[in-house]
């Protein structure tokens, strides 16, 4: 549980986010707590959607009261140590929040849903175990091969986008783990898309494309 008083002088810590932070009464930061995470930092709500407007607004609001400066004259050293401690995970708190893919990977690890190997999609990886075996074979006809191939990953990255914005959706609304599942197996498929197309990129490039 987070501290319910300062460690400095032991005056009742005030429950908004941005004060529990730093004692209100002699201006203290205080330490990170094992219940705290990247939302409560900012005081966020646990969700896909943010306000990015407000994140930045809040991001700003503890970073001026935090901003180890205001503690370089402190007699006592821990002041600006657990200042920098906070001010290192506020930063980073947010730079994922306010980034989609990195909010997602947080947001999935937070549930103890940890990211695995890419899935392959058998469909598409033979159908580019074929491309790669034409344009062997029939050099003169690369052109057509190829960009088949990448209009349809095109539209299959297209729409796996389109249902992961659905299920985040449906998190938002109703937060269950079965829902974040669903959302880890298409980002691991989205893996998957995004290594075929950096493959093809480098494919296009040695064939002159």
């Amino acid at each position: 549980m987070k501290a319910q008083s300062c460690i400095f002088c032991k005056s009742p810590l005030e429950s908004s986010f941005a004060l529990g932070q730093v004692c209100e009464k002699c201006e203290s930061p205080q330490p990170l707590a094992p219940s705290e995470n990247y939302f409560t930092l900012l005081g966020a709500e646990e969700k896909f959607k943010q306000d990015l407007p407000s994140l930045e607004k809040r991001f700003y609001e503890v970073s001026r009261i935090l901003h180890p400066d205001r503690f370089s004259n402190s007699e006592d050293s821990k002041k600006k140590d657990i200042a920098l401690s906070r001010m290192s995970e506020l930063n980073q708190a947010y730079q994922t929040l306010k980034t989609p893919t990195l909010l997602r990977e947080y947001l999935l690890k937070l549930h103890g849903i940890q990211n695995e190997k890419p899935a392959v999609p058998t469909e598409f990886a033979e159908e580019w175990f074929q491309v790669q075996e034409q344009v062997m074979d029939e050099p003169e006809e690369a052109l057509a091969h190829v960009g088949a191939f990448e209009g349809k990953l095109h539209l299959a990255r297209k729409d796996l986008e389109t249902q992961l914005k659905e299920l985040e959706e449906l998190f938002d609304t109703r937060g269950d783990r079965s829902t974040l599942e669903k959302i880890q197996k298409l980002g691991l498929q989205g893996q998957y898309f995004q290594s075929m197309k950096r493959d093809l990129d480098r494919l296009k490039l040695r064939l002159g494309l």
